[in-house]
């Protein structure tokens, strides 16, 4: 009996080391961005995938795009570059990976932030930009994106279901007017 005390004290410990630590946090989930009006719903750490289909870059050193999303359906794009991050906004991209299929398909991808508020979040718009080798000096140029395209990103959504504003979290519910003690 002795010897198989420190198994069985091993296979006992071990539960309880878990659930000291807690469970691990499931990994995350890779989402595919489909402009149909459905919403997904995602969490902070999910990583969104999105594609666009872009012509007359195809010499491009590099393309970046950013998606704008906001919380609720204020379309707020802002075509001078991109947007200063806060709590009601969300997107991303970054740099493109050509599509080895077509030739003019560009895939992009962000994780959703953890600071950031529950709730429904639409497209506002994308911004993109290229770099061709003649653009080294000056930088990268806008691209335009057409009224279809842009058609098709306002009917993208999130529904972000989250730490910052969700369940759970310190909230204020109701505001009652007090006396007002005017001095003597």
């Amino acid at each position: 009996m002795k010897r198989y005390l420190p198994v069985l004290l091993a296979v006992v410990a071990a539960p309880m080391a878990l659930a000291q630590d807690g469970p691990a946090p499931p990994p995350p989930q890779h989402i595919q961005a489909e402009p149909d009006g459905k919403c997904r719903a995602v969490k902070p750490g999910d990583v969104v995938h999105f594609a666009l289909t872009i012509q007359s870059v195809e010499y491009a050193h590099a393309v970046y795009a950013h998606l704008q999303m906001h919380l609720g359906r204020t379309y707020t794009f802002d075509p001078s570059g991109l947007p200063a991050p806060d709590f009601r906004s969300l997107g991303g991209g970054g740099a493109a990976t050509r599509d080895p299929q077509q030739g003019g398909v560009y895939h992009f991808a962000f994780t959703v932030p953890r600071d950031v508020m529950t709730g429904i979040y639409h497209g506002a718009g994308v911004y993109v930009t290229a770099a061709d080798s003649s653009d080294l000096s000056s930088g990268s140029r806008n691209v335009d994106v057409n009224h279809h395209t842009l058609e098709k990103v306002r009917d993208f959504c999130l529904i972000v279901v989250g730490p910052f504003g969700g369940e759970g979290r310190p909230l204020v519910t109701d505001f009652r007017a007090g006396p007002i003690d005017k001095k003597k």
